[in-house]
């Protein structure tokens, strides 16, 4: 089973019981909500989540989590003939 941070947005494999921390959300430089650290399974994020794929430019994709999931990456797909450029 895979879960995943809901803040950070970080996966960790299980085997069955959640993890006791998310070892990005330690860094102090990282946000984590009042509520403390809670996580999801892979199931359940994509039975409430999606990927919504958007034509920025004719070779230039973007690619959002709706509704917005931890930090709210968005990632750009830039296509060329010598080979694709995946950023986030």
């Amino acid at each position: 089973m895979i879960v995943i941070c809901k803040a950070c947005g970080t996966s960790y494999a299980s085997s069955g019981s959640k993890p006791q921390r998310c070892y990005l959300c330690e860094d102090a430089r990282q946000f984590v909500p009042a509520t403390g650290q809670e996580w999801i399974d892979l199931p359940a994020l994509l039975a409430s989540h999606a990927n919504l794929w958007r034509q920025q430019d004719a070779n230039l994709l973007s690619i959002t989590t709706v509704p917005a999931f931890a930090i709210g990456q968005r990632a750009f797909l830039l296509r060329t003939a010598e080979g694709n450029i995946l950023w986030d």
